[in-house]
């Protein structure tokens, strides 16, 4: 094993003594294979700032990659590399004696950014990789799901919040396998009750639904990536491009903090691809100034402006370039060169919900909206955010909310909650551009589906009153002069650091 100190502006800038490591430790030999395995890295690092330091290891056992090894690369007549290198991030200039030194131990672990594995495939180099946003040079822009993940370097133990992303190998893992593995990843590391797969295991997965072998990988369809994600416990719900309402909803749970599985389609039907859609652009909240107002529905002619609406450009992570792509949604691959990729669209998307979430994004909004302007009665133009979030999430934000008096805060802290909540948000613009609520309707995601039924309101709030429903009277009973009348609205689901 060798570990050389070094940064990323050497390795764009073709530091010989870096390129050599890197060559040797991949087991590269040929001038056109180190100048592939370069290219690609470079076109990841160049995304980055500049002053990031880089501790580079050799003979480095990956899991994904070993895994694909054994099951497949090591069946070949051509010889292939087991052993990866590990490129580790950091912030400020460090010394490798600092990492074996107990006193920087937390100064390590502050300046942490990631790290990138580099897989002996030539035309497949990039393999698991975790990036904090702070690594980014635009990284203000990000509002991403993240979850923690443990790395280590040079044998002292590290975290790092990102969301996972790796290349396709075109032959054990193409794009869909590539989506399961990263959303695995990603649940896997932030819920005990998931674990992280692995690319054997969604090769099996996929085989015993299909009729024909899957190692080579074809890659599979929608519905394909739906049931390999139900097998690994996520109760999936799939949308199709179809749906009248099909961006409102998909803007819906990516506020929501789920990331989603997304499949492209281009016009002519020659281009198909899975990617993965992990949160959206940091943006004014001046924008919903200019969302067209809509009536919330068919009898009532109050009309809203919903932020669901006001959003256009979202953050993917797309297995054919780096992690942490901006594009609209109408051009989900902008970032591609290639002209024949400015026509694709999404025309699925796959939501790996909570199996026990019963209530979907369309219910959740049509019964808190027709319930706004049937029986709370706001008036025209009021704003309205609605999304989904965990119990546990929602109440730490009440905690540590400063609007909430304590009486307002025992009452809501108290109030019988499933797992995952529906919540909506409702403004007046102003208070909304300040990000500011003026009132909440909080939805049992475990409820009923009936858009009518407001029996799954756990409370609503009209003015200052409180109306919590009593199970045991099947109606809602009222809290008087028990709410704030604007109050700092949520912001936990996506993370923007």
């Amino acid at each position: 094993m060798e570990i050389l100190e070094t940064s990323v502006q050497k390795i764009l800038n073709n530091d010989h003594e870096t390129i050599t490591l890197i060559a040797q430790g991949l087991g590269l030999s040929k001038c056109e294979d180190i100048h592939s395995v370069l290219k690609s890295l470079k076109e990841h690092l160049i995304k980055l700032r500049k002053d990031i330091i880089a501790i580079i290891e050799t003979e480095y056992v990956d899991r994904g990659y070993r895994d694909s090894y054994y099951n497949y690369y090591s069946t070949k007549l051509e010889r292939y590399n087991r052993n990866c290198i590990r490129i580790s991030l950091f912030e400020r200039s460090i010394i490798t004696e600092d990492i074996i030194n107990a006193k920087y131990a937390q100064k390590l672990q502050d300046t942490y950014l990631g790290f990138i594995i580099v897989r002996p495939l030539i035309n497949a180099c990039i393999g698991r990789n975790v990036i904090s946003p702070k690594a980014e040079k635009k990284c203000d822009e990000l509002a991403i799901c993240e979850t923690m993940v443990k790395s280590s370097c040079m044998g002292a133990k590290l975290k790092v919040y990102g969301f996972p992303h790796s290349s396709q190998d075109g032959e054990m893992m193409t794009c869909a396998e590539t989506t399961v593995w990263a959303m695995m990843e990603y649940f896997g590391n932030k819920y005990t009750i998931y674990t992280p797969t692995l690319p054997s295991t969604i090769s099996g997965l996929n085989e015993s639904i299909s009729f024909d072998r899957k190692i080579p990988s074809t890659g599979m369809y929608y519905d394909q990536i739906s049931n390999v994600l139900k097998r690994h416990g996520l109760g999936c719900v799939v949308y199709y491009n179809e749906n009248p309402r099909f961006k409102e909803l998909f803007t819906c749970y990516v506020e929501s903090g789920f990331p989603l599985a997304v499949c492209l389609l281009d016009q002519d039907m020659t281009i198909g691809h899975a990617i993965v859609c992990i949160g959206r652009k940091n943006i004014s909240r001046e924008r919903i100034k200019k969302v067209k107002q809509i009536c919330a529905n068919k009898t009532n002619k109050t009309k809203l402006r919903s932020w669901n609406m006001a959003i256009d450009d979202f953050v993917f992570n797309d297995d054919n370039v780096p992690c942490y792509q901006i594009a609209k949604f109408d051009k989900p691959a902008k970032h591609y060169e290639d002209k024949e990729w400015k026509n694709v669209k999404i025309t699925h998307f796959i939501v790996p919900l909570y199996k026990k979430i019963y209530i979907d994004a369309e219910t959740a909004i049509d019964t808190a909206n027709n319930l706004l302007v049937e029986t709370i009665g706001v008036s025209s133009g009021t704003v309205v955010r609605t999304f989904l979030t965990s119990n546990r999430s929602y109440k730490d934000y009440i905690v540590k909310n400063d609007d909430f008096t304590q009486e307002a805060k025992q009452k809501l802290l108290t109030l019988d909650m499933a797992k995952f909540i529906w919540v909506t948000e409702y403004a007046d613009v102003e208070s909304f551009c300040n990000e500011k609520a003026n009132g909440i309707v909080l939805m049992d995601a475990t409820g009923h589906i009936d858009p009518n039924d407001i029996s799954s309101i756990i409370i609503y709030q009209q003015g200052l009153s409180a109306l919590v429903y009593n199970q045991e009277k099947k109606k809602h009973l009222e809290y008087e002069n028990l709410m704030p009348s604007s109050f700092m609205s949520f912001k936990n689901n996506l993370k923007n650091k």
